[in-house]
């Protein structure tokens, strides 16, 4: 459940949602109905050029659709946001400008990336899916990752020591199927 207040923004991986033909600064103007020196500053904050914003869609990489998308989530001032593989296509300039602005983000974000840097800077908790049950953990990623391991070594270890009545239980387990 959402809070009356609370205005959702979401990024997706994949590039579905653009007109090919439309120049960029033309559509985030329809986006956001800035003027147009507003949408160009805004889009040179997410490393478009001057030479960039009479360019269509269809002309630009993955990369690029990927920072005009995030320009569209800035300028619509949500406090929730949901990033499905920001980084995916992004350059490393391209992704520190990403963690700088979401540094900044006041809001909730909700990640889901395979980026280990990128989520060791930004996460301060990580939610797992444990069993199909969502199991919080509040502490940031690095720690959970550490933990994680740990908690897989020591798995592995107690299997190990206990090797025989582990293999037994996985054979009578499978004797009845």
């Amino acid at each position: 459940r959402l809070g009356k207040s609370v205005k959702v923004g979401e990024y997706r991986q994949f590039h579905e949602d653009f007109d090919p033909a439309l120049p960029i600064q033309e559509w985030l103007w329809r986006e956001t109905r800035w003027d147009d020196k507003d949408t160009a500053a805004l889009l040179h904050r997410f490393l478009f050029t001057r030479d960039d914003l009479l360019r269509p869609i269809g002309t630009l990489s993955g990369g690029e659709k990927s920072r005009l998308q995030l320009a569209r989530l800035v300028s619509s001032q949500v406090s929730f946001l949901i990033l499905d593989e920001p980084t995916n296509h992004l350059d490393i300039p391209a992704c520190e400008q990403l963690e700088e602005m979401l540094e900044e983000f006041e809001g909730t974000l909700l990640v889901v990336s395979h980026d280990r840097y990128f989520l060791d800077r930004l996460v301060t908790r990580v939610v797992e899916v444990d069993q199909r049950a969502l199991v919080s953990h509040p502490m940031d990623f690095v720690s959970w990752w550490r933990w994680k391991r740990e908690t897989a070594g020591r798995r592995k270890r107690a299997l190990a020591d206990h090797g025989q009545a582990a293999h037994f239980l996985a054979v009578a387990i499978g004797v009845g199927d």
